[in-house]
């Protein structure tokens, strides 16, 4: 009798230490659901993997003061260390060179032992054509301040060619319509670009400084960001979808195999 007594004991003792953890466990969730449900946005932003704070983002500069020549957008990848790069941009692109100097004073040469009658080609006028582009790395430098590491700053160069273009009236003595256009030099100048940015999920702004090139002076930046994981996730889901649907084709051809 006193051996059942113990043992009815120690099962009762049993259930009810299984009780108590069920119910510290139960106290522990309703605890995390609680705090979750008070985060503050930026406790729940910090909560989010490095990863999932990566962003594919355009940017656009905008003008400030003086500085008209930032016209085109910047691709950029937002990271620990991300990179950038400009959208190349053109201007006046549409010129080309029709002939040389040297092409114009031998034919006007070459007419003047013959006899013939001509006209010199005249200067009319001087045209400037550009392309550039902008490239460098994007950096974190606050991993772990809540609203520090969503700064983030910019080191890279300003490429930009400038062509000269010298346009002379036609002496007819060359095969070509219209005025001659005669590539005069080509130049290609470098300049350092820094920059600044305060990004968050879908939106961003900042402003930076070109140092050297042809476009020097402060300029301003917006742009919209996608954040990575999105991305990756949309890649995943349709990588599985191929692989079922190839996974069906090979039941399929096997299904075939077996029954014919």
């Amino acid at each position: 009798m006193k051996r059942l007594l113990f043992i009815f004991l120690l099962i009762c003792q049993t259930f009810s230490f299984g009780q108590d953890n069920e119910l510290a466990k139960l106290l522990i969730q309703i605890g995390d659901s609680v705090n979750q449900a008070t985060l503050t946005p930026i406790e729940v932003y910090n909560k989010h993997k490095p990863f999932e704070r990566s962003y594919l983002a355009y940017s656009q500069p905008l003008q400030m003061g003086q500085n008209r020549s930032l016209v085109n957008g910047r691709i950029e990848l937002f990271h620990t260390i991300g990179l950038y790069v400009s959208i190349p941009w053109p201007t006046l692109n549409d010129i080309e060179a029709n002939t040389t100097v040297e092409e114009i004073h031998s034919a006007e040469s070459t007419a003047s032992l013959q006899g013939l009658s001509f006209a010199n080609a005249a200067f009319l006028d001087s045209s400037l054509s550009k392309l550039g582009m902008d490239y460098g790395f994007i950096f974190a430098p606050i991993s772990t301040h809540p609203l520090g590491k969503n700064i983030f700053l910019s080191l890279g160069l300003t490429t930009t060619r400038k062509t000269t273009f010298h346009t002379y009236t036609n002496n007819l003595l060359l095969n070509i319509t219209g005025d001659l256009t005669v590539q005069k030099e080509t130049k290609l100048k470098r300049g350092l670009d820094l920059g600044i940015k305060y990004v968050l999920p879908y939106l961003q702004a900042g402003a930076g400084y070109n140092l050297g090139g042809y476009r020097n002076g402060f300029y301003a930046s917006a742009g919209l960001n996608i954040p990575l994981n999105i991305v990756l996730k949309r890649l995943k889901n349709k990588n599985d979808l191929k692989l079922r649907i190839k996974k069906l084709d090979d039941d399929a051809e096997e299904f075939d195999t077996i029954n014919f």
